[in-house]
């Protein structure tokens, strides 16, 4: 693994509190670089505990610098003052070399300023994406302007980086070869901690929410439509014809504005028009313990993302922590997951958006015993080998020095 480094991760998000792939990826990278003997500092624009910008947790050091519970009510003042706090913050900490490794994640725009200065400084810098905003129909100019942005700041910081960090699909991996083809590159997958989300409690959940003798169908995460809810709702009701004792737990939120139809998605709604109500639970927004409790409760762990271009190029971090459940999935072909896992051994794949392949496959994994066991049994050295958040942070290491 290499000497002790001095490794600082660098975040324009809510953390360790905010909701989002984002933040849980961030923080198991931190947690990971921490586990393999680095000292870890973590500082991002804005935290959420209220008396205090500085918290030790897992073995690393975090920082924030706007205190926030729903960055929709930060006025853009009090945001551009928190970036602008970080951004003094990281170059005070670049100039007095006080780290080796500086890890920029996302594209921040005070990032190319810092990294640039760090590369006089003679510090090493990497550069994590997992997405890039795709054109849309009907984009406007503001939305045309921000992505230029993003863009160009994307760009700006894979060329200054000794590393670009992939956590996406080989999309994203032929982006940063055609135009920052200098760079060094490493593709991984979302890292999550294994030991954490195989440790769940079923029977709490189950009691919790008076679900003893169901069999448990699960989605965990955002609610939207780019995330397929609205084809699990219509699936789930071909499965409850054949095995009636089912229950669809779907735990998440529903965005303000669904990423494909542009407005808010009732999805509790349109469960009562296609009459499976009866067979689903909406819990909202659960503590991450609730989570890992729903998971390990559960029969049938479901990813019914359909084939959009926002769902090409980005690692699920949620086939991470089913995996690391160790519970039966089913999954959409989708995100090049199929490269990594292999149908009928790791997950059960389905042709995304396609109602009754999901339906069938849901209740192949219900009726048939052997192959629940076997594809639990085969989640643990795949999740171990490929997303442990251990594993993940030491190739990134490896890859820098």
């Amino acid at each position: 693994m290499g000497a002790t480094k001095k490794i600082l991760i660098a975040g324009a998000c809510i953390f360790p509190e905010g909701s989002g792939g984002a933040v849980r990826c961030m923080h198991m990278l931190a947690k990971g670089f921490a586990a393999n003997g680095h000292h870890v500092e973590v500082a991002t624009t804005y935290g959420t505990d209220t008396y205090k910008r500085r918290i030790e947790m897992d073995g690393f050091v975090a920082y924030s610098f706007g205190l926030l519970h729903d960055l929709n009510r930060l006025s853009l003042v009090k945001k551009l003052k928190s970036h602008l706090k970080l951004m003094i913050y990281l170059i005070y900490l670049t100039a007095k070399k006080r780290y080796d490794l500086i890890f920029f994640y996302g594209p921040g725009p005070a990032f190319v300023y810092v990294g640039l200065l760090a590369k006089i400084m003679r510090r090493r810098v990497a550069y994590l994406m997992a997405d890039i905003q795709p054109k849309t129909a009907n984009m406007k100019i503001s939305g045309k302007l921000r992505r230029l942005l993003a863009n160009i700041v994307d760009i700006s910081l894979a060329n200054i980086s000794d590393l670009v960090v992939i956590l996406g699909t080989s999309k994203l991996v032929r982006r940063y070869a055609r135009f920052a083809p200098k760079s060094s590159r490493v593709q991984i997958l979302a890292p999550v901690d294994t030991d954490m989300f195989a440790g769940g409690n079923g029977s709490r959940f189950k009691a919790k929410f008076e679900l003893k003798g169901k069999n448990i169908v699960t989605y965990s995460g955002t609610l939207d439509t780019l995330e397929g809810i609205d084809i699990l709702l219509e699936a789930i009701k071909s499965v409850a014809q054949k095995n009636p004792n089912v229950v669809q737990v779907i735990a998440g939120q529903a965005l303000n504005k669904d990423h494909v139809l542009g407005k808010k998605m009732d999805f509790m709604a349109l469960a009562h028009e296609l009459g499976v109500e009866a067979y689903t639970v909406f819990t909202g927004h659960l503590p991450i313990q609730d989570v890992i409790d729903l998971l390990n409760a559960s029969d049938v762990l479901v990813m019914p993302k359909i084939d959009h271009p926002l769902n090409h190029v980005a690692s699920p971090i949620k086939i991470a922590e089913y995996l690391a459940a160790g519970r039966p999935i089913v999954a959409s072909r989708i995100c090049e997951l199929d490269h990594h896992l292999k149908h009928m051994e790791h997950v059960i794949f389905c042709e995304p958006g396609n109602t009754k392949e999901l339906a069938n496959a849901i209740n192949m994994v219900l009726d048939e015993e052997k192959l629940k066991t076997k594809l639990s049994s085969n989640t643990l050295s795949i999740t171990k080998s490929l997303f442990d958040y251990r594993t993940v942070a030491g190739r990134i290491y490896d890859h820098v020095y």
